[in-house]
């Protein structure tokens, strides 16, 4: 939740810069994979990246087709609760996140 809050102010990189430092000790004592939550923290990111207030993605696609943000934010609408979906079931299930590099690296 609160990755998801800190897309919806700022830009990706600079929260990745300035977040990883912070939750990367944590994620040790709490054993959680790192890979893993550094996709989901990618993906709450940029979630927020696409939801109002200030949604970047929302001034550019809304600039691009000459609409204002109320449109462009009603129409992004379906597209966020599937994303929210996805980043539940990979939340939830990080075997499915993880399955690949175990595959590769054993």
């Amino acid at each position: 939740m609160l990755l998801l809050f800190i897309g919806m102010f700022m830009d990706i990189i600079s929260a990745t810069l300035i977040l990883t430092p912070i939750f990367l000790p944590l994620l040790d004592k709490f054993g959680i994979n790192t890979m893993h939550f550094g996709l989901l923290m990618t993906i709450n990111l940029g979630i927020g990246y696409c939801t109002p207030p200030l949604g970047v993605s929302l001034y550019i696609s809304g600039a691009r087709v000459h609409k204002n943000l109320l449109y462009v934010s009603r129409a992004v609408i379906p597209f966020l609760l599937i994303q929210m979906a996805i980043l539940l079931l990979l939340t939830f299930c990080p075997d499915i996140v993880l399955l690949l590099p175990r595959l590769i690296y054993g």
